[in-house]
């Protein structure tokens, strides 16, 4: 019946995810793959749901939206606050013995709050911001775009503090936006961590910032990944 060729869809779009992005549904809860759907398709009306799977299969752009909205973007500004300060140490070391600026990637950044903070720590340590490149790269091209505005609401500030706030940003419409010279180190991109193409032919990054993403991976998928991370 129709709900039966419902499920035999969403078995079948479960593993056109796994073989074509390396995200395992599964890790995403119960649930968690209908959710993401709702924006996409009617996943009740088991044709409709079938034509989608092929969009799927057949059109890179439909692939990246529906990761997009699978993926899960929570964040927070300095995120496990200790390892600001053990970041930054290590890189003014490497600062200290070359005499190009430091490389940073944050990926995936979600909106923006990552790459921020590790500027803000460079800032607050009393470095150069001239002397670091923080590349800021998420697969989603929408959460991209909001971390290049730059707006945070009250509640996405709670981890600054007052005193950071006060230093580092300015009210806006709605929130606050960080200071130019917080966000002048960052370089947002949209790109994605397990095109093999990734970062090939760039220079090596002297920190990588990949918090959360291996968990909702294949064990193949992860692989890569650690293969890729390696490489750059």
């Amino acid at each position: 019946g129709r709900r039966g060729r419902g499920a035999v869809s969403l078995e079948r779009l479960t593993s056109l995810l796994a073989a074509t992005t390396g995200l395992d549904v599964s890790t995403l809860g119960p649930g968690g793959l209908q959710a993401a759907l709702r924006g996409h398709v009617d996943a009740r009306d088991a044709g409709a749901l079938a034509r989608y799977c092929e969009a799927v299969a057949s059109d890179p752009e439909e692939r990246r939206s529906l990761l997009a909205d699978l993926l899960v973007h929570e964040t927070s500004f300095f995120r496990y606050p200790g390892s600001f300060p053990y970041a930054v140490a290590e890189l003014r070391r490497r600062r200290a013995a070359q005499a190009a600026p430091v490389r940073v990637l944050s990926a995936p950044c979600s909106s923006g709050q990552e790459p921020l903070s590790l500027v803000m720590a460079w800032l607050e340590a009393g470095l150069d911001p001239d002397a670091l490149v923080v590349d800021a790269v998420d697969v989603s091209a929408s959460i991209v775009e909001r971390a290049r505005r730059g707006r945070y609401a009250a509640g996405e500030l709670r981890s600054v503090g007052r005193e950071r706030l006060a230093r580092w940003f300015v009210a806006v419409e709605g929130g606050h936006a960080p200071r130019p010279e917080v966000r002048a180190p960052i370089r947002w991109q949209q790109g994605d961590l397990l095109d093999p193409s990734f970062g090939v032919g760039g220079a090596a990054y002297d920190l990588i910032l990949c918090r959360n993403l291996l968990i909702y991976l294949t064990s193949e998928a992860r692989a890569r990944l650690v293969r890729t991370l390696r490489r750059l």
